[in-house]
């Protein structure tokens, strides 16, 4: 099939927005969205990401947190922009970045607009689905131990939100659940080593 990859572009206000927000860093900075969404398959418990900013702090990069209001902090030095932003704020800040680390969302679909690596979670969602055909920066994180990835898929449409069907009732889908914070720091070591 064909395939656009679609771009974001800024204005001149827009940009400085961004720069102003971020008061122009002069390392590696990260954007982290750890958000939280209706779909138990997309969600992630904070302390994994949490680890994963904390080794990438200790390798000198820079962390910016970006979301809306609801969004759970790091618990992290970071520049928490989470409710701050408008979307085109947070896309400004973004392109400044030069690695996102995250859920399966909004942010990550900006991310891809601009091309940034990207280390994304995933558990119900087969990231085939999601990710730009070109897109070749970007890191899925899924466990390695959950036989029933991807299970969303397997619902009929439209699919307005979606629950794990084995434990309807969690916060975090089993699927999710499992993945490690030493999941997402391997992808977040390809990412980096992509970068070269």
């Amino acid at each position: 099939g064909y395939y656009l990859n679609p771009k974001i572009y800024l204005t001149e206000e827009e940009t400085k927005v961004g720069y102003v927000s971020i008061k122009k860093s002069v390392s590696l900075m990260a954007a982290f969205h750890t958000g939280r969404t209706n779909w138990s398959g997309r969600n992630l418990p904070v302390e994994k990401f949490k680890k994963a900013a904390e080794w990438l702090i200790e390798k000198g990069w820079d962390i910016v947190e970006v979301g809306d209001k609801a969004t759970e902090p790091l618990g992290v030095e970071s520049l928490n922009l989470c409710g701050k932003l408008n979307v085109r704020e947070t896309a400004a800040v973004m392109s400044l970045c030069h690695l996102f680390v995250g859920i399966d969302s909004s942010p990550w679909h900006i991310a891809q607009c601009f091309d940034i690596p990207s280390v994304v979670t995933f558990g119900m969602i087969d990231p085939a689905t999601r990710i730009y055909p070109k897109n070749k920066k970007c890191y899925p994180v899924q466990s390695k131990k959950v036989k029933c990835l991807g299970c969303h898929h397997e619902q009929i449409p439209p699919v307005l939100y979606s629950q794990c069907p084995r434990d309807a009732r969690a916060e975090y889908a089993p699927c999710m659940r499992a993945i490690k914070a030493e999941d997402i720091i391997e992808k977040i070591e390809e990412a980096i080593k992509g970068m070269d």
